[in-house]
């Protein structure tokens, strides 16, 4: 999405009519992940409760691909918005610098991946 907008902001009206497509199906992809990561928490809650556990793994796979879908929401909003995004006077302004945050907050998204690596996919631990 970003190399689309940015070419789009340099162009005339076939290029505009480019980035509103890129908009749209960024917008339809996020809905669609935004969707499954909610199916994701569900499901790892429902999984703790069987197991009379805490939620496994799967909140850091959760954490990873909120924390980079909900940075991909602002950023496209910012697109859409264009200059106004900038307004420091808008709620969600302050609600997309935050959101950079969440990659750190919980565990950096590095050491989320680790995780991710060793106890769910197997891998050796990294040295």
């Amino acid at each position: 999405m970003p190399a689309c907008t940015a070419r789009t902001r340099r162009r005339g009206a076939q290029e505009r009519a480019l980035g509103r497509s890129c908009t749209a199906a960024a917008a339809g992809r996020l809905n669609a992940e935004f969707r499954a990561l909610w199916r994701l928490t569900q499901w790892n809650v429902s999984e703790a409760e069987l197991t009379g556990g805490v939620p496994g793994v799967g909140g850091s796979v959760f954490k990873l691909r909120y924390s980079h879908a909900r940075q991909e929401l602002y950023d496209t909003a910012a697109d859409v918005l264009g200059p106004e995004s900038l307004d420091l006077d808008r709620p969600w302004v302050l609600d997309r610098l935050s959101s950079l945050s969440y990659t750190i907050a919980a565990g950096t998204s590095q050491i989320q991946r680790n995780i991710v690596a060793e106890r769910i996919l197997g891998l050796p631990k990294g040295r």
